[in-house]
């Protein structure tokens, strides 16, 4: 993308080009919570007493948490960690889930007060 300048040496391609990395990010975050909802309806038609696939669901949201929040936002790092925290809630993994849970609260909290 060619920058357009706006007068007074502006330019709108950084604009644009951070617009893009957002609208990436947001549907990297929304596949991921396809997928994850999709494991986790599979498991429960295959056998209902498995959890072997919600186990698995929900060590890769922690790889995606690790993944997308390097240098990320709190905004950011308050959703990976709500999708763990369900992840492991779906596996039935009490003390993963109260882990996850208590490190979403803490990053939505940061993202209140850094309004």
């Amino acid at each position: 993308m060619t920058a357009v300048d706006i007068g007074g040496g502006r330019s709108l391609a950084p604009k644009a080009n951070a617009r893009s990395a957002q609208v990436i990010v947001t549907s990297q975050k929304i596949v991921l919570i396809l997928v994850t909802l999709g494991l986790a309806s599979c498991n429960k038609m295959v056998d209902p007493r498995s959890n072997d696939t919600n186990r698995r669901a929900a060590a890769a949201a922690v790889t995606q948490y690790e993944i997308n929040t390097e240098g990320a936002s709190a905004a950011d790092r308050c959703l990976q960690a709500g999708l763990a925290a369900a992840a492991y809630l779906q596996a039935q993994d009490e003390s993963n889930y109260a882990k996850w849970r208590a490190l979403e609260e803490a990053s939505c909290a940061e993202t209140k007060t850094a309004r």
